[in-house]
């Protein structure tokens, strides 16, 4: 257990941070006890007279492998683990709900694909910068979320992590309608959670979508997060690497052969639009282009950016996505201050 929630402002830390400066009843999992972690030194560097004379950080120790933008030194955050069972779920929710209603914009919520924990997806955090919340969680079996041992099959592994993303959403204050970003397997996850609380759902984005994989084209699992050719990850993309859950992938996320299992928005959820990433370079992804109904919802197919678009083509999938989100809801009647 994490102990007591814990909020700051700034500087910007990330959950590591949290399990070494926080003070837990019991002993915080192993990945925690290092030094202080990359964020956390920029978050420092960031309000320390020493800055100016260190000089910016380098590359390979900020944001991503990139120089930390500026916003990353101001976020509001928190972290928390969430019970599930006799289990927990880590949480982390960037933003704060004043802000948020200031500005008239929804939440986002981010499913990661299967095996993976969210560090991947952090360039995603720029979409803050809007004063939306985004919320983040490591699945079962993830990150600092609690091993799973038990064995399911793909519909009760579908079924569970539905559950799960109940669970998170329902640990976060002042939640009403808020969108779904799935990347892989979580597109699924989120479609699924989608039909079966519409009412909750005000919109998907979905990136580079998936049912299974199948075990002939996944060759290595850094395809999952860019591709096999990649000797390198993105550091966010190595620390959702280091806790990979390679057990669940081989149980519920890989057939053999040709995947049978085809991706298909669903047809009940008419009033949810969805905005969807391709790649022409995946071969992972098995959609179905003839379930999108080009009336309420967008694809955008690129050329070359693998699995994880957001991590190759960072600021296209942003500038799409803040786009999406603005149109979306400026159609359900959010009102955004006059500028």
């Amino acid at each position: 257990s994490l102990g007591k929630l814990k909020s700051w402002s700034t500087p910007t830390l990330t959950r590591k941070s949290i399990l070494v400066c926080s003070q837990t009843q019991n002993e915080p999992p192993a990945k925690a006890n290092q030094a202080l972690s990359r964020r956390q030194m920029l978050g420092i560097l960031g309000i320390s007279p020493l800055f100016a004379l260190l000089g910016a950080p380098r590359a390979a120790n900020a944001f991503c492998g990139e120089q930390s933008p500026y916003w990353a030194h101001f976020l509001e955050w928190e972290e928390k683990v969430v019970a599930y069972g006799d289990q927990e779920i880590y949480v982390r929710t960037v933003g704060s709900f004043k802000k948020e209603k200031q500005a008239g914009v929804a939440p986002i919520l981010f499913i990661p694909d299967i095996g993976l924990s969210h560090d991947y997806l952090e360039p995603l955090e720029a979409l803050s910068e809007s004063n939306r919340r985004l919320i983040f969680y490591d699945p079962l079996g993830t990150g600092y979320s609690s091993k799973v041992d038990k064995e399911l099959s793909y519909s009760e592994y579908m079924q569970d992590s539905v559950n799960q993303v109940q669970q998170v959403i329902s640990s976060v204050k002042d939640l009403d309608k808020f969108s779904i970003f799935g990347h892989g397997l979580g597109a699924s996850i989120a479609i699924q959670f989608a039909d079966k609380y519409p009412e909750k759902v005000l919109s998907l984005v979905l990136e580079s979508p998936a049912s299974q994989y199948d075990s002939s084209k996944l060759l290595d699992y850094r395809q999952l997060l860019v591709s096999a050719s990649t000797k390198k990850l993105p550091i966010c993309a190595e620390e959702s690497f280091q806790t990979l859950n390679t057990s669940v992938i081989q149980r519920v996320g890989v057939q053999s052969g040709d995947s049978t299992k085809q991706f298909v928005i669903g047809a009940d959820m008419k009033n949810i639009s969805a905005l969807v990433f391709t790649s022409r370079g995946d071969v992972l992804t098995n959609l179905n282009s003839k379930s999108i109904d080009p009336a309420r919802n967008q694809v955008v197919e690129l050329d070359d950016a693998s699995h994880t678009p957001h991590l190759i083509l960072r600021n296209l999938v942003l500038q799409k996505t803040a786009d999406f989100l603005d149109d979306v809801e400026a159609k359900a009647g959010f009102v955004k201050p006059k500028q």
